[in-house]
């Protein structure tokens, strides 16, 4: 077994294929062709469609034979200069090792996370990377809510929007608080979960609640500081001022509720204020940023 995998996940190999899991997923994933192809399509086993977003390949993968739920399978896939280069190639499984281990310690801790089931490595050095995680039924990422807005601003409405800012608020001080670092939250990892829908649901409760998915390169660490929630905030900030073009999401009010949910109730005024200076300085520079790549 892999060095930074749960006791309770066992290995099957398939020639230079090796899955990784909790029983049944290794062997259900045998079934659908997974230990014998990189990329292999829908069978009797499974239905394997393509999902779009992220920069590797994401697909949903549906099981014909057994009751098992749904799964999300990505493919991981170097980003920027480094993709151009190395495409998908890494020296170890270690990428998707982490990856599965901290979301797991991060749900144990109460963190709104992505359940993982498990992980494929293809080939020995360098190697290709898969992480299989369970489907979230009826979720939209707020990114794609962002683009419908953008679209028909009636999508939403004020109050809605609210909530659902609320609700992301909550679960990014709840990754904080159980010590998750995330070092590139943005608004395509972060699923809006529908609320049951009934007589007595309020219109502002479209949402109940929302789960952060694709934690690669996060770690878990003892405390998350206040600088360190802040850089989680302007992360996820930055990746709304990309995807909307600069254009103000909600009122200053409503922009100052969300810092004060994220970095907790008792937080100082002064630590607020810091908070606004650095998330306006990240957004500025990413701006800077843009325009130089285009110029490039």
């Amino acid at each position: 077994m892999a060095d930074g995998l749960p006791q309770d996940w066992h290995s099957l190999i398939g020639g230079d294929r090796t899955l990784y899991g909790r029983a049944p997923w290794p062997d259900l994933l045998h079934a659908a062709g997974f230990d014998a192809d990189d990329h292999p399509q829908s069978s009797e086993s499974a239905q394997i469609v393509r999902m779009p977003g992220g920069r590797g390949e994401t697909c949903l993968i549906k099981f014909k034979k057994s009751d098992a739920p749904p799964l999300v399978w990505r493919h991981y896939r170097h980003g920027g200069l480094l993709g151009d280069v190395l495409s998908d190639g890494y020296p170890n499984a270690s990428r998707a090792i982490n990856e599965a281990a901290v979301s797991l310690d991060a749900l144990q801790r109460g963190a709104p996370v992505a359940e993982p089931v498990a992980i494929r490595v293809c080939g020995r050095g360098p190697c290709r990377l898969d992480i299989f995680t369970l489907y979230i039924e009826n979720a939209t990422d707020c990114g794609s809510l962002l683009m419908e807005l953008q679209k028909n601003p009636d999508a939403l409405s004020g109050a809605e929007l609210r909530r659902l800012v609320t609700l992301t608020a909550q679960a990014v001080k709840r990754l904080a608080d159980a010590g998750v670092a995330h070092p590139d939250l943005n608004l395509t990892n972060i699923l809006a979960h529908p609320a049951v829908e009934n007589a007595c649901c309020p219109a502002s409760e479209r949402y109940s609640s929302v789960t952060i998915v694709d934690l690669d390169k996060a770690r878990i660490l003892k405390r998350i500081m206040p600088g360190g929630r802040v850089r989680m905030m302007a992360r996820l900030a930055r990746s709304y001022d990309k995807m909307s073009g600069g254009a103000p999401l909600l009122p200053g009010r409503d922009q100052l509720r969300f810092l004060k949910v994220c970095l907790g109730p008792d937080a100082p005024k002064e630590t607020v204020r810091g908070a606004i200076r650095e998330i306006s300085a990240a957004i500025k520079a990413h701006r800077f940023w843009r325009t130089a790549s285009r110029r490039g």
